[in-house]
């Protein structure tokens, strides 16, 4: 049995085999691409082979293979002194100084990769990888012009290889050397032919340039290449508008319908064009011609609308022919939820209500998820005060949106306006279990909790409710007013009630219910004097119809001993048919009836 030292000293020859050819599978990595190393095993034995003994190749070749394992494994400082130790072994090998320029560049050490680099590159002038590496190192130490005469070099060398020239290009960018990258992409367009890439980042440069007629140039040569290309006629378009030559933009947008029929996307970049210019009647027509065909996205059109509806907030003389779109829109998408809901939208802010309810309506029939549109349709029942709607309609919303608030709120509200208390306390005190981090909506879950409890005569439950909701926001001014209204009718905390009233009045100062809230509570306090001046704002305010306060000021005027005066307002309060039961004895008694 042969001894493990004798074994290894007799295959010395095997090992470096068998380390060439791993080497042979080694990878380098660039920046931009995964590229494979010019030298491996062999390549690498013979670079040395010729001055170096056995021994020397060997210990070399284990350096070298451990160098790249190292690399590969992010080892760089390790990786960068195996190299380095390959170089003291062979001064003249390219490979090693490759693979160390490679790896301090990875480590941002560039000066020494950039000696390196043109170490390897000086030792084989024409191999690729090391030239191109070498342009990349004079890029990190900011040497544009270098890197630029590297990629130069390489077109010479590899003449049918865009992406040499591609680099260069960007290299001269990067100098601002704008001319000299143009005079790059005419070399290619000579040996490659006419590229849309290629003409329209000359294009582009030429722009730069303030080379206007250069540029239009160059997308008339994309147009002569490819005349029925219409993305060619909306570049052009767009440049002659960006310069605002909107005759020439308008005359090229105008030969798409004629390479193009079947386009209907030009009537909208035309609508842009005209309004751009301040045609707006034109930029409308268009839109409506656009608007009435189906094969167009229903989403451009609503872009569209949406921008036009910025417009037509400053300039309300074309919110008819926006009102008009919408309704076209509809007609060329009746199936699309959007088109109704977007349609109903637009009669809600002409406060044309019932039609808009209706196509909410039929947006919810199309799509029955659309959150955004229930809210609307609810929002405009309630303010149509179609509560019994306003009921049904929250409680299939509740159904299909059991986790949204809001929907418990307004169902509790319609509950509210049909009488149903006990109902609208229920529903609204489970939709107030929903609320999070929304003290708004709090606000108006606890005002309106307050309300149906006082209905219910539950007046503590009402109070805490009412408590809770100037908690959140003391400056409710109807919270104030009713609370301390409903105080008053039960003679119950009259100081309270006459600090929050007093507030309710300076939030809301013309306010005539407000107003004769405060005086009733001045009049429960008897205050008569201040009581009979509040009364009077309330019915200069607007009261002068308003039975209850009518009838409130005959009460006051009766304790100040005016009695015919109080007579008369009796009088007017019973003709207005609102007024408290106590009325018709008060004017047969001639005397205030508790």
């Amino acid at each position: 049995m042969l001894k493990p030292h004798s074994y290894m000293r007799s295959s010395s020859q095997q090992i470096f085999f068998l380390v060439t050819v791993i080497l042979c599978h080694c990878i380098y990595y660039t920046d931009a691409q995964k590229v494979p190393k010019k030298k491996h095993g062999d390549d690498i034995k013979k670079e040395s082979s010729s001055h170096l003994t056995e021994t020397e190749q060997i210990k070399f070749t284990t350096l070298y293979f451990n160098g790249s394992k190292e690399k590969i494994l992010g080892n760089y400082d390790q990786a960068a002194s195996l190299y380095s130790q390959c170089i003291r072994i062979n001064p003249k090998s390219a490979s090693a100084m490759y693979e160390l320029a490679g790896v301090y560049k990875e480590q941002g050490k560039y000066s020494d990769a950039l000696y390196f680099a043109r170490r390897a590159s000086n030792l084989e002038p024409g191999n690729k990888w090391f030239l191109l590496l070498l342009a990349e190192c004079y890029l990190n130490n900011n040497l544009f012009g270098n890197a630029a005469g590297v990629y130069e070099g390489l077109t010479k060398i590899y003449p049918y290889d865009l992406e040499f020239y591609d680099r260069w290009v960007n290299t001269l960018l990067q100098m601002g050397k704008l001319l000299d990258a143009i005079k790059v992409y005419d070399i290619v367009e000579k040996k490659f032919g006419v590229r849309e890439e290629i003409t329209l980042q000359k294009q582009r440069i030429y722009i730069k340039l303030g080379k206007l007629d250069k540029a239009v140039d160059e997308i008339n040569r994309l147009m002569r290449a490819n005349p029925r290309e219409v993305r060619y006629y909306e570049l052009l378009s767009d440049l002659y508008r960006a310069n605002s030559m909107f005759d020439k933009a308008l005359e090229t947008l105008n030969r798409i319908p004629e390479i193009d029929p079947a386009n209907g996307n030009v009537h909208l970049k035309l609508a842009d064009l005209y309004r751009s210019s301040g045609k707006i009647n034109n930029a409308l027509e268009e839109l409506k011609i656009a608007f009435s065909r189906p094969d167009i996205d229903l989403s451009l059109k609503m872009g569209h609308l949406m921008s036009l509806h910025l417009f037509t907030e400053l300039n309300r003389d074309y919110k008819p022919q926006l009102l008009e779109l919408t309704k076209i829109l509809v007609e060329t998408h009746p199936d699309e939820a959007r088109s109704h809901a977007i349609y109903g939208d637009y009669l809600l802010r002409e406060r044309n209500l019932e039609d808009a309810i209706s196509h909410y309506a039929k947006a919810i029939e199309l799509d029955k998820n659309a959150f955004g549109v229930w809210n609307q349709l609810v929002l405009t029942l309630t303010d149509l005060k179609q509560y019994d709607e306003l009921y049904r309609t929250t409680l299939s919303a509740i159904e299909l949106f059991p986790t949204q608030p809001v929907f418990y709120l307004f169902n509790g509200i319609a509950a509210i306006q049909k009488k149903q208390y006990k109902e609208a306390i229920d529903v609204i005190n489970n939709g107030l279990k929903l609320v999070v981090d929304n003290n708004a909506l709090l606000e108006l879950f606890y005002s309106n909790l307050g309300d149906a409890y006082y209905q219910m005569g539950l007046h503590a439950a009402s109070d805490s409710a009412y408590d809770k909701t100037l908690q959140i926001n003391p400056e409710n001014a109807y919270v104030l007013n009713n609370y301390s209204y409903y105080l008053s009718i039960r003679k119950q905390k009259l100081e309270k009630a006459e600090k929050m009233s007093k507030k309710a009045n300076e939030l809301d100062p013309d306010n005539s219910a407000f107003q004769d809230t405060y005086g009733w509570i001045l009049y429960g306090i008897g205050r008569f004097e201040d009581a009979k001046v509040w009364m009077e704002k309330a019915i200069e305010s607007g009261g002068n119809g308003n039975g209850v306060i009518l009838e409130h000021y005959g009460d006051v005027l009766f304790q100040l001993g005016e009695k015919e005066k109080a007579m008369e307002q009796w009088q007017k309060a019973k003709e207005s048919g609102r007024h408290s039961p106590q009325l018709p004895e008060k004017i047969i008694e001639k005397k205030i009836i508790e």
